[in-house]
């Protein structure tokens, strides 16, 4: 596996090379293309993830990761379902159902789409939190304890003002 590792590495440009061990030390997409030198890091990035030479570099690179840790997605599964087995409380229990769901990818980012142009000239930051709240359609949600709303404050020109 190492030589498949170095010999998907030996195909990619020295800028290639750095994105891809940028990325597999844990940098974003962005991170990583502004780190390899690339002139325009946010369009390059989206670019290069779909490279499959470097698509090729980091599976494999991952690949011999997790076999130099021998830690499996099944020993992780089988980790959360025994502290879920073993959870006190439903709030453990429904954690580790969490924790499950992320692993085997199975949540889909909850997506809010937020239609403000029909309060007319009333900018989201001049709105009242109810309004807000009312605007996200998150008049459901329920937050317990007690807090403090805070003043607004003051903006700060474009000019220092």
């Amino acid at each position: 596996m190492v030589d498949h590792v170095a010999s998907s590495l030996l195909k990619l440009t020295p800028k290639e090379r750095i994105y891809v061990e940028s990325r597999l030390a844990g940098m974003t997409q962005v991170g990583s293309a502004a780190a390899a030198g690339y002139s325009d890091p946010q369009a390059n990035a989206t670019k290069l993830e779909k490279k499959p030479l470097i698509v090729a570099a980091m599976l494999a690179a991952m690949e011999k990761t997790a076999e130099e840790v021998g830690f499996s997605r099944k020993e992780a599964h089988d980790m959360l379902m025994n502290a879920y087995m073993s959870a006190a409380t439903a709030a453990e229990q429904i954690q580790a159902v969490k924790e499950m769901i992320n692993l085997h990818g199975l949540a889909q980012p909850k997506k809010i789409e937020v239609d403000h142009k029909h309060q007319g000239r009333i900018s989201l930051e001049q709105m009242e939190t109810s309004q807000l709240v009312k605007l996200a359609g998150m008049e459901s949600l329920i937050i317990e304890g007690e807090f403090e709303e805070l003043a607004p404050r003051a903006r700060v020109g474009y000019d220092g003002s």
